[in-house]
């Protein structure tokens, strides 16, 4: 169970990063292509943590702040794609969170050896 916690710690850390790293970057939807790959990536290679991306209601307080960090790295993300014209005003932290879980599940659903 200590595992569990510690690779979940350390995939939503990498997730953390990749987030303000997306931040950072010059062009707000280059850095939005490349978060929401990293992340569909991970949740793919780690289904624990796919779980928790997707119960984001019901989560431990350790997760509700990974959770709200995240949430509030992407948001900057997207305010700064939103002014570009990138992505519509009713795209938020949590409808991206939607996205990629349904991404996820769809390429869980479909033939792995078409993932890459």
């Amino acid at each position: 169970m200590r595992w569990l916690r510690r690779s979940r710690r350390n995939a939503s850390g990498k997730l953390i990063e990749e987030a303000q790293a997306a931040v950072a970057a010059e062009d707000p939807f280059a850095g939005l292509r490349c978060l929401l790959r990293f992340a569909l990536d991970l949740m793919l290679d780690a289904p624990d943590f796919a779980a928790v991306l997707e119960s984001a209601g019901g989560v431990g307080s350790q997760a509700s702040e990974m959770m709200a960090e995240l949430d509030e790295a992407v948001t900057g993300l997207l305010d700064r794609a939103r002014l570009t014209g990138a992505i519509r005003n009713c795209v938020d932290a949590e409808v991206m969170r939607r996205l990629l879980c349904g991404v996820q599940h769809a390429v869980r659903s479909g033939d792995s050896a078409r993932r890459g």
